[in-house]
C-alpha cells in the first residue's frame, strides 16, 4: 500500500519497500542499553506505536527513499505541522500503521513484532511485575486498535 503526504503543495507517494528498509537501517537503527542492535524498522514501528511524532518524520523519510527528488526532513516536518494545526496528526499515525500492516514487505516482521511483544504478558518475576507487563502489552494493543479505528473512520 502506498501512502501520500502533501509537501509544499505537491503530493509525494511513499512506499514500504527494500529502499524503505535500507534507509531505516542506515539512519534509524541503534544499540539499546543492553548492547542489542535494534533495527530501523523496529525503532520506527515502536516509535509510532508510542505516539512519538518524530517517528512519523522518520517513517516518511524512509517511505520516500525510492524517490529521486524526495522532500527533506525539514520539509516533511513542516508538512506534518499542518496536521498538528488542524488536530489531525492521529490520522497520519493511523495511515502509517495501515501502510505498514498492509505492505507485503513487513508482513512477517509485524507478525513477529507482535508475537515478541505478546511475550510481555508472561514476563515478570512476581505477580505484581506480571500484572505490570501484562498491562503494558494490553496498552500497546489498545493503541494499535485505536489507530486502526481512526483509519476506518476516514
Amino acid at each position: 500500500m502506498a501512502i501520500v503526504l502533501s509537501v509544499n503543495e505537491k503530493d509525494y507517494e511513499g512506499k514500504i519497500s527494500f529502499k524503505f528498509n535500507s534507509l531505516a537501517n542506515e539512519k534509524y537503527s541503534e544499540t539499546d542499553k543492553e548492547g542489542n542492535q535494534v533495527d530501523g524498522f523496529k525503532k520506527i514501528y515502536g516509535g509510532l506505536l508510542d505516539g512519538d511524532a518524530s517517528y512519523l518524520i522518520a517513517f516518511f523519510d524512509c517511505a520516500f527513499a525510492h524517490l529521486k527528488d524526495r522532500p527533506s526532513l525539514e520539509q516533511i516536518e513542516t508538512a506534518l505541522d499542518k496536521y498538528v494545526e488542524v488536530d489531525k496528526l492521529d490520522d497520519v499515525f493511523a495511515s502509517a500503521f495501515v501502510a505498514f500492516d498492509q505492505s507485503g514487505f513487513f508482513k512477517r516482521r509485524i507478525k513477529n513484532f507482535w508475537k515478541e511483544y505478546g511475550m510481555l504478558e508472561k514476563m515478570g518475576g512476581d505477580e505484581k511485575e506480571q500484572k505490570q507487563f501484562s498491562a503494558a502489552y494490553k496498552l500497546q494493543v489498545e493503541k494499535r486498535e485505536e489507530y486502526y479505528g481512526k483509519s476506518k473512520k476516514k
